[in-house]
């Protein structure tokens, strides 16, 4: 039997739905960058012209940062809860490998 029909007759079973992560590229300049590392590195901000793609956002999605310029990826941030008025993301710092 296919794991996927498995795994929806146990969340009928059970009444779970099942969800899954998404996955964003952040993107950071060099000044972005060093303004984000002198945060609390807890919230998240978009420019009002993205606030559609900031509106599918929810929590447990991932974004996967990236420092233009520099061309290196820095780390991963996990959102904790969001806030669709505002265009607000709170996070919490997964992983961060900086170099």
């Amino acid at each position: 039997m296919d794991i996927n029909i498995v795994k929806k007759l146990v969340c009928i079973l059970l009444d779970v739905e099942i969800t899954r992560m998404a996955y964003f590229i952040d993107l950071f300049s060099p000044e972005t960058y060093e303004t984000f590392t002198r945060s609390s590195r807890d919230i998240s901000r978009f420019r009002l012209r993205h606030k559609g793609m900031a509106d599918r956002i929810k929590q447990g999605d991932v974004f996967v940062c990236y420092l233009t310029r520099l061309s290196r990826w820095f780390g991963l941030l996990e959102v904790c809860s969001t806030s669709a008025a505002s265009a607000l993301v709170e996070l919490t710092l997964v992983n961060v490998n900086c170099h």
